[in-house]
Formats: structure tokens, sequence, C-alpha cells
């Protein structure tokens, strides 16, 4: 730190000054005067806060992504059984209808091999996090929110695995 002393007269104001920019100005009366007041100008502070995007989290991403999975995988029995009369089992292996006639006669029955070929095909977990990633962007909402309002999500993820499966039939 370095020192410059001004003095003009008796009633002059001594400077200290501070090579380093951060160090404010301090004016300080001459010990001539009686007059004993200590003047500080400090300098200008701007504070940038920045806050983490917590959409941008990969770890928080992958958490809601597995509950939706294990989630839609807990109610495939019960909510997911006209997703399975678009399933038929010919011989132990399964496929998709190929017409209409197939789709009407089929059961909507649980069966095993029904469940491990819609999830192999259309219900993996990458599918998921896609569909949860276009329902934040068209909903304008947080990943983090997307518990709140599990309901709108599954109804969501219904539709676009219904989309789905239609789209690879015939």
């Amino acid at each position: 730190m370095s020192l410059y002393i001004n003095s003009l007269d008796t009633n002059s104001i001594i400077n200290l000054y501070s090579t380093n920019t951060n160090i404010p100005k301090i004016l300080i009366p001459s010990v001539f005067t009686s007059n004993v007041d200590v003047y500080y100008t400090p300098q200008p502070s701007i504070s940038y806060v920045s806050y983490q995007d917590i959409n941008t989290d990969k770890d928080l991403r992958k958490s809601m992504t597995e509950y939706f999975y294990y989630k839609l995988l807990d109610h495939l029995k019960d909510d997911f059984s006209k997703l399975l009369q678009y399933i038929i089992t010919v011989n132990g292996s399964c496929r998709l209808v190929k017409t209409m006639d197939e789709y009407n006669k089929n059961n909507t029955n649980f069966d095993l091999h029904k469940e491990k070929f819609l999830i192999q095909y259309f219900i993996t977990k990458d599918k998921i996090k896609h569909y949860l990633k276009k329902f934040v962007q068209k909903h304008n909402i947080n990943w983090y929110d997307l518990k709140t309002k599990k309901d709108k999500v599954s109804e969501y993820v219904y539709s676009k695995v219904r989309k789905d499966i239609k789209r690879n039939l015939f």
C-alpha cells in the first residue's frame, strides 16, 4: 500500500490512496484543525448472483425418469390394458396386430409376454425421458414439479405410448 500526502494549508485534507482499487479512499482532516471527522467514500460495488438452473441437472432428470418409468410399470396391468389389445401372442412370441380384425378379436387379458413386449419396444427409459422432456417444454414447468402433476404426466405419457404403437401398426 502506498501513501501520498498532499498538504496545501492548515485546513488541507490528507488523502490516503491505495494502489489496490478495492480499498476505498479515506479522507482525514488535517491535524491542525479542531474538527476530527473521518470521511469514507466507498467504491461502487456490483455483485452478480448466478443460480444453477436445476432443470439442466442430469441427476434430477434421471431420477424423474426412473420414478415415472417404474410408476408406469406398476400401473401397466390396470391402466394400460387397452394398449395390450394392440399386441398379439402367437406361439409364445408377440407382435403388433396387422389388421383391425385382429385388434377387435384380441382380448385385453394380461399376459406376461405382452407386458415384456410392450416394455421392450414402447416403454423404455429413453422414451420415457423423451416424453418427459417434451411435457416439460410443452407445459413450461420445471423437472422437479413433475411429481406434483403426476396425473397429467401419466396421461400424457400414455397418449404418447399409444401414438407410438399406432404409428407402428399395419
